[in-house]
């Protein structure tokens, strides 16, 4: 009879050859008829098989475990590096930012010095305008008026310095409807005659540019007078409708808002009330 103690013990250690061996022999047991022995074997190659088995499922869990466990260290690294990415981006965009504002209100201040040296550059002229009329004036005072024989009437030189005169005496320029009607009844002449007068003596201008013109010479009067008036209030004493097209007027003719000329000036523009926003 064969005993169990022919074969390797259990505590042999656990291969699959050993399981082969041992159903080798169990079935040599049972052709020999030992068949209790046989069965013994059989159950002891089958304890190896399952303990390898085990084993086998218990080093591919640790095999996943490690994996599983290496992925997530390595997408734990690859947030972090992503946000300290995105953090170091954000930081020099708003480096790249505050760097773009520096170098705006640096141009800005450069662009306001320019403006406020052109401003008073121009102010000084229009100072100088302003003089230069009051001594035209004068002498067109004292200068006689004479008509001319040959035409039977006075010329266009002569209807001009009327023009001045009634403009200058009268201020009609302050009236916001003054129509052309009222120039031709005051001068007694029609309007191709008047057509003709400032064709000849008054540069091509037209009536309306004219009449402009002594609104916003007499709206500097009136802001180097009175710096704290509002600036409606100045253009509705110098004859303008409104004060909007007075601004567009006095920005186009003299390259500066009325504002922009008190500060040049020395007088203070803040804190006007119904004052329109300057376009710059």
């Amino acid at each position: 009879m064969y005993g169990n103690n022919d074969y390797p013990a259990a505590t042999d250690t656990l291969t699959d050859n050993v399981a082969y061996y041992l159903r080798r022999k169990a079935e040599a047991l049972h052709f020999l008829g030992h068949n209790r022995d046989a069965y013994g074997l059989l159950r002891r190659a089958d304890r190896i098989l399952d303990s390898l088995h085990r084993a086998a499922l218990a080093e591919k869990a640790m095999a996943l475990s490690e994996s599983y466990a290496s992925r997530y260290k390595d997408a734990q690294v690859a947030r972090a590096r992503a946000e300290s990415a995105r953090r170091m981006g954000f930081v020099h965009l708003l480096g790249a930012a505050l760097v773009a504002l520096l170098v705006l209100f640096v141009l800005e201040r450069r662009h306001s010095r320019t403006v406020r040296q052109k401003n008073r550059a121009l102010a000084a002229e229009l100072e100088k305008k302003l003089q230069y009329q009051e001594e035209l004036r004068t002498i067109r005072k004292r200068t006689p008026r004479q008509g001319n024989p040959r035409a039977g009437g006075p010329s266009s030189a002569d209807l001009f310095n009327q023009l001045e005169d009634l403009m200058d005496r009268e201020q009609l320029f302050l009236e916001s409807d003054l129509s052309r009607e009222d120039i031709l009844r005051r001068l007694h002449i029609d309007k191709n005659r008047l057509a003709q007068m400032f064709r000849e003596v008054g540069g091509g201008v037209s009536l309306p540019a004219y009449i402009n013109e002594k609104r916003l010479t007499h709206s500097l009067k009136l802001l180097r007078a009175h710096p704290n008036y509002t600036i409606q209030t100045i253009a509705l004493d110098a004859g303008f409708a409104n004060s909007r097209n007075f601004h567009a007027l006095f920005k186009e003719r003299y390259g500066m808002t009325p504002t922009e000329f008190l500060r040049s000036i020395g007088e203070k523009g803040r804190g006007r009330q119904d004052e329109p926003q300057d376009l710059q």
